[in-house]
């Protein structure tokens, strides 16, 4: 009887710990999702990783949103993709590129550099790969 209570408490175990492994695993493939959101007419593609975005500030009716960004470039010698986070303001229409990192095929860094808080926001340009970030992440909200 004790032989049968000890196996039932291994195979509990053995599932439980399989079952989270499942849960984690398949959480982190669905956070690193990349979505495409715009197309330049030059070949760039513009995607936005899923549920990367956030609210900024203490009140929730806050107009500020972050989200990381990848930007793939029509074939670059010099990098892959460049990975950015971007502060949007909803009700200006404008926003400012946080940090960025350039990355090579493999997905090593090769150049990462953070921005300068304090400078003043870009307007939203109709049309271009500003505009979808404006969009995806006003959007969710």
């Amino acid at each position: 009887m004790i032989v049968k209570v000890t196996r039932m408490k291994r195979l509990l175990k053995s599932v439980t710990i399989s079952t989270l492994m499942v849960l984690i695993l398949s959480s982190s493939a669905y956070a690193s999702e990349w979505i495409e959101i715009f197309y330049s007419g030059d070949g760039g593609v513009f995607y936005a990783q899923r549920n990367s975005f956030q609210k900024v500030g203490l009140d929730s009716t806050s107009p500020l949103r972050e989200g990381e960004f990848k930007l793939v470039p029509p074939k670059n010698p010099h990098f892959a993709y460049m990975l950015a986070l971007y502060r949007v303001d909803c009700q200006q229409r404008s926003l400012v590129a946080l940090s960025a990192s350039l990355h090579a095929r493999d997905g090593t860094l090769i150049e990462s550099d953070g921005v300068d808080e304090n400078a003043p926001p870009a307007p939203v340009e109709p049309g271009t790969g500003s505009e979808a970030v404006y969009h995806y992440l006003c959007g969710h909200y």
